[in-house]
């Protein structure tokens, strides 16, 4: 069964115990975005250039993208980076949900409607294939320790994890968690997107007044 960067993001991201995410809402749909956009570069869509965002083949891409993709191709010039990841938050929502049936379509999610006091209807997301789960983040947590050659895809998913300080999930023993932090300080900087969002999250950090 194959499994794409965003689908591997949300099921990493979900914490089995409570059946929610380990971000907000916010952090959840802007690392969304992200991904989107990398995979509009992988298509070449889309180039990333000096922190701007330059449409280079406007044919319409296929699914969840192209919806994306059709506010970016309207712009009449290019656009910074963080410029994109605000503006396409509203369409972000949208694709979470779109990306959770699929998963539930795969039988890797499963959502239950509760009542919470007995009154408000809410859906929840249950991981139903936990195996799953550990494997993405085992392959993760090996590549790096082992000293792979990372692939696009991985140096994303870790970029992302340590911008939102999630690299704890990758690892309980604290001198694993040590060895990958330590790798992985030059990952954000390898990913111009990457990048950009954690100046986003780390402002949102400094207001709030944490991290």
């Amino acid at each position: 069964m194959e499994i794409n960067t965003i689908e591997k993001f949300l099921i990493i991201m979900h914490n089995v115990e409570n059946s929610k995410f380990y971000v907000d809402s916010y952090q959840l749909k802007l690392c969304l975005v992200v991904i989107s956009l990398s995979e509009l570069v992988k298509e070449k869509r889309i180039i990333i250039k000096d922190q701007r965002v330059i449409v280079q083949n406007f044919t319409a891409t296929e699914g969840m993208l192209n919806e994306l993709f059709s506010v970016i191709k309207e712009s009449p010039k290019s656009k910074p980076i963080d410029y994109w990841l605000k503006k396409l938050l509203n369409k972000a929502d949208n694709l979470k949900w779109q990306v959770i049936n699929k998963l539930v379509s795969k039988n890797i999610f499963e959502i239950k409607d509760k009542k919470r006091f007995g009154l408000f209807t809410y859906r929840e997301i249950v991981l139903v294939d936990r195996n799953l789960r550990q494997k993405i983040i085992d392959d993760l947590k090996i590549a790096v320790l082992k000293d792979e050659k990372l692939t696009a895809e991985q140096v994303l998913l870790l970029g992302l994890l340590r911008v939102l300080h999630q690299i704890p999930l990758l690892t309980a023993e604290q001198n694993e968690l040590a060895e990958i932090k330590n790798k992985l300080r030059t990952i954000v900087k390898q990913n111009e997107i990457v990048l950009a969002v954690s100046k986003i999250v780390k402002g949102m950090e400094e207001r709030a007044g944490c991290c």
